[in-house]
């Protein structure tokens, strides 16, 4: 397989993170001009997410080299892996933290470095020139990108990698769904039993991967609330917003896909990758997920197969049709010894000819309009482009609650989709929990 690495990437919220936050709450960020940072010098340490061999990884040592020839500035890089923001976690308290650079997820970013005031202000960043470019780093990165990534207006974070969330099928078995893309929940749910009663399975889900399974509740608890609705109802104390009508719709949708069999049998006992590797093989229809699944899923396809693919629709005429867009990229602790030098890597990667391969070797889309999506991402990109409104990965509660989600929602979201328990069970008992949890901690 060559991209497990995303699967990964999708489960490794950093728990040891959350303390801090629940404790401190948002931490302040701090500029490059008031860090530590030792102007001029000729090298800084970076520990990256990747490890060896991963398309990433290659991309950017391609680029650390030339960084390092055109600049003199050494780089000293450990391809640390998913655990390289816990191996920084403990290194934050300290008087110099030892490395200058990380990169990741943005809800390890956020819960690690953000809001454990561990962050610098990428403002320096943004405001300065793309190495050979004339434009500045701000000009090249959307604006409804770089709103998922401030505090207070300052960014924390430089994004080199965009990802996103679509009902995944194959166009050369399922020609017909690629322009008749269902535009409402009633259309999917139509499409959905034609495929059953066509004796074929649905939906292809791995249970065993809780995310996944909770990519379903929050996506139509968005299209039922507009963007920021679960989130607002995360941080309610009282729990009272989780008996709303909208949330308890959004629960009925993923009961009736339990109800009705649309999921392939065996998918709450499944293991990773099973049901994936059935979809591939054309086993099951359709498949929600990330944006990385046609790169995941390339040594395994069936012969032919052609990805397509569409966002969850809208529960009804003219709802919220809001695109989900969560971010992979730089960040530098504020107490990094030499922050100019690592900030000025970020802005010569952000190059278009050194960023462009991460669509065209790594298959993934980049946060810079003027880099083609890849082929089989083309309608990921349409959707993010044409949507007025972004929101973040389970409409962000996973950046800024992730030990609730872990403790609280996902849990009970696996009884939903697992239907051990009806969809007025799940919202009453969230509201408990909610209340419970946030009493507990504060």
């Amino acid at each position: 397989m060559s991209r497990p690495l995303s699967r990964r990437f999708i489960i490794a919220t950093v728990p040891v993170a959350v303390a801090s936050l629940l404790l401190s709450g948002c931490g302040s960020l701090i500029s490059g001009s008031e860090s530590k940072s030792s102007a001029g010098a000729q090298s800084f340490t970076y520990w990256s997410s990747w490890s060896e061999g991963e398309p990433q990884q290659k991309v950017l040592a391609k680029a650390i080299g030339e960084f390092t020839a055109d600049t003199g500035i050494k780089v000293d890089v450990q391809w640390v892996g998913r655990d390289n923001f816990k191996k920084l976690s403990p290194t934050l308290n300290a008087s110099t933290t030892p490395v200058d650079l990380v990169d990741g997820a943005q809800r390890n970013i956020k819960s690690v470095m953000v809001d454990t005031g561990s962050a610098l202000d990428m403002g320096t960043v943004f405001d300065s020139k793309v190495d050979g470019e004339d434009k500045t780093v701000a000009q090249v990165i959307p604006k409804r990108y770089a709103e998922l990534i401030e505090s207070k207006g300052n960014p924390w974070m430089v994004p080199y990698e965009v990802a996103s969330s679509a009902f995944w099928y194959n166009k050369a078995r399922l020609g017909d769904v690629a322009g008749h893309a269902p535009e409402t929940w009633a259309d999917l749910v139509s499409m959905l039993q034609a495929s059953k009663d066509a004796g074929r399975a649905p939906l292809a889900l791995d249970g065993d991967i809780a995310p996944y399974n909770l990519y379903y509740f929050a996506e139509l608890a968005v299209r039922e609330l507009g963007a920021g609705g679960l989130n607002k109802a995360a941080r309610d104390k009282t729990g009272e917003s989780f008996k709303s009508p909208g949330m308890l719709k959004a629960a009925q949708h993923v009961e009736e896909l339990v109800k009705k069999g649309f999921f392939a049998p065996g998918y709450s006992g499944s293991k990773f990758p099973a049901l994936q590797q059935q979809f591939a093989a054309g086993k099951a229809d359709f498949m929600y997920n990330g944006s990385w699944i046609p790169s995941e899923t390339a040594s395994y396809l069936a012969p032919g197969f052609q990805f397509g693919s569409f966002p969850m629709p809208s529960t009804q005429p003219g709802g919220d049709d809001s695109a989900e867009a969560y971010l992979i990229g730089f960040a530098v602790p504020k107490k990094a010894a030499h922050a100019s030098a690592a900030e000025k890597f970020i802005s010569y990667f952000l190059n278009k000819d050194r960023l462009a391969p991460i669509a065209t070797d790594a298959q993934n889309l980049t946060p810079r309009d003027d880099i083609p999506a890849p082929a089989a991402l083309a309608n990921v990109k349409k959707a993010l482009d044409a949507s007025k409104t972004l929101h973040g990965q389970f409409d962000g509660v996973v950046d800024d609650y992730s030990d609730w989600t872990t403790k609280v929602l996902q849990p009970l979201d696996n009884e939903l989709i697992f239907g051990k328990r009806d969809a007025q069970s799940f919202v009453d008992e969230l509201a408990k929990q909610t209340k419970d949890y946030w009493a507990a901690h504060g």
